[in-house]
């Protein structure tokens, strides 16, 4: 019997450099990749019934590894390009309209009214030298998605640069997200 063969003495370290402790093969370490995990529930109740749940759970792996894009910032009346920072391809965009939520305790009708209104919208389109163009219904009205006061937005834009920003009144704080693909 060797050396490697027999067991240390009680005290004695284990020897790690022995043929026997060693793997044969080295096994392919698999690669890590940065992941998106969504997991929200949708409730819809009509008067009268029971509430309708509508779970969306889902998961993926990231292409990049470059770190989310985090933005606390205001949209005012004026379409303005959406703040992509260095995304170029994003995984998922998320907006997160604050209005409404630093009120009185018991907000006067005015300031519900006025909070009410400043509704983000995001619309697929450009401007350029303040002129805004945007893809359009019949009625030439843009196609757009609405984030009401206090509510949120997500989604997975192809090209996060060609979306335009703004508030349907006044100026409407809101944080955006985006996680590179």
């Amino acid at each position: 019997m060797s050396d490697g063969d027999t067991l240390p003495k009680k005290g004695e370290p284990y020897p790690t450099g022995s043929k026997e402790s060693q793997p044969s093969e080295s096994l392919p370490k698999a690669r890590l990749k940065d992941r998106l995990t969504v997991v929200s529930n949708i409730y819809y109740q009509r008067v009268g019934k029971n509430p309708k749940s509508i779970p969306s759970k889902f998961a993926r792996d990231l292409e990049s590894k470059q770190q989310l894009y985090e933005r606390e910032l205001e949209a005012t009346e004026e379409w303005q390009p959406l703040d992509c920072g260095w995304v170029t391809y994003a995984g998922m965009l998320v907006i997160i309209n604050h209005e409404g939520q630093n009120l009185q305790v018991h907000p006067t009708d005015e300031e519900r009214k006025a909070t009410a209104k400043k509704i983000i919208e995001l619309a697929w389109g450009k401007t350029i030298d303040n002129e805004s163009m945007f893809f359009t219904t019949e009625d030439q009205s843009p196609y757009m998605w609405l984030v009401p006061p206090g509510e949120s937005f997500q989604g997975f834009p192809s090209n996060p640069s060609q979306l335009c920003i703004r508030s349907q009144s006044g100026v409407a704080e809101y944080t955006l997200y985006l996680i590179p693909r």
